[in-house]
């Protein structure tokens, strides 16, 4: 039996599939290491982490499937001048902030999201600011939101 006939699984959604639904690929990443991934996988926008790489909190997880399953072409960890956003979806011209309880909390953090804030309206950008429970209903809720907006 080859290698090609196994039941497979995703290096993307790490879910496990039958072979004949996706394809081998070389990695980019782990030398001399071949990957699968799923033809789903391969049909949604992969959302590209321009800066601090390896660094995604499990809220910023959530965020991140819920804009791959609505296939919008984002990024996260955004810089923008001297502040960089947790998700951007530059075609909505959209930033969307995860915010968790307890990071929040702190008087300096805050005053950090006010300059984000303030910058993002001067510069016309729309800024949501999400908090937990239901962090991907909420993404969803307001990327149609905004879609509907600029219509």
């Amino acid at each position: 039996m080859k290698e090609s006939d196994l039941p497979q699984v995703c290096a993307r959604c790490h879910k496990q599939k039958a072979a004949n639904t996706g394809r081998f690929f070389w990695s980019r990443t782990r030398y001399h290491t071949r990957v699968w991934v799923c033809f789903e996988c391969l049909d949604r926008p992969k959302i590209l982490r321009l800066a601090r790489p390896g660094e995604e909190t499990p809220l910023e997880k959530e965020a991140r499937e819920a804009l791959e399953q609505l296939h919008v072409k984002a990024f996260a960890e955004y810089p923008i001048g001297r502040f960089i956003f947790d998700f951007a979806i530059p075609k909505l011209r959209m930033l969307i902030e995860i915010d968790s309880v307890t990071y929040h909390r702190r008087w300096h953090n805050m005053l950090a999201d006010k300059r984000k804030n303030e910058w993002a309206q001067k510069n016309l950008w729309h800024l949501v600011r999400i908090r937990a429970p239901d962090i991907a209903q909420q993404v969803v809720h307001a990327v149609m939101k905004r879609a509907q907006e600029l219509r």
